[in-house]
């Protein structure tokens, strides 16, 4: 799946279906413990993946871009993978702390996905995965998925 000299992948989706299938597929290959970065711009899809995954373990919490809250924490007790933990990094400016963004990396059934980890170069350090995604159309999506 992974091209062995740029560690990464392109995927096209070209729905919304499409698109949580693909992150079902991520996270059936995810052990817990990892920490995702999402990288786009605004309206690419970042939220809709996370969304996803989200339908994937089957939580019952509303998915939703955490850009006020800066964290939004989505609960399953059906999967494996029983929290998300989901980032939103687009209005901070200045630092971010790198402890309480990893926190997740220390539980072995979570999984954190970052959205706009690209604003703080020093954020690729803590990460396992970075998903960028650009918009191809108004439904297609390209994935390029690089493992760290």
């Amino acid at each position: 799946m992974f091209n062995k000299e740029t560690n990464s992948t392109v995927i096209i989706c070209r729905s919304v279906e499409e698109t949580h299938d693909l992150t079902a597929q991520i996270l059936e290959k995810l052990h817990g413990k990892k920490i995702i970065g999402l990288t786009g711009t605004l309206g690419a899809g970042k939220t809709e993946f996370v969304r996803g995954a989200a339908k994937v373990i089957g939580a019952e919490e509303d998915v939703s871009s955490p850009s006020y809250t800066l964290q939004n924490i989505y609960k399953s007790k059906q999967h494996p993978i029983n929290t998300i933990y989901h980032w939103d990094l687009y209005r901070i400016s200045g630092g971010v702390d790198i402890n309480e963004l990893s926190e997740g990396k220390h539980d072995a059934k979570s999984v954190t996905f970052i959205e706009w980890a690209e604003k703080f170069p020093e954020i690729e350090g803590i990460l396992d995965i970075k998903i960028s995604i650009e918009i191809i159309d108004d439904n297609t999506r390209q994935f390029t998925i690089t493992r760290i």
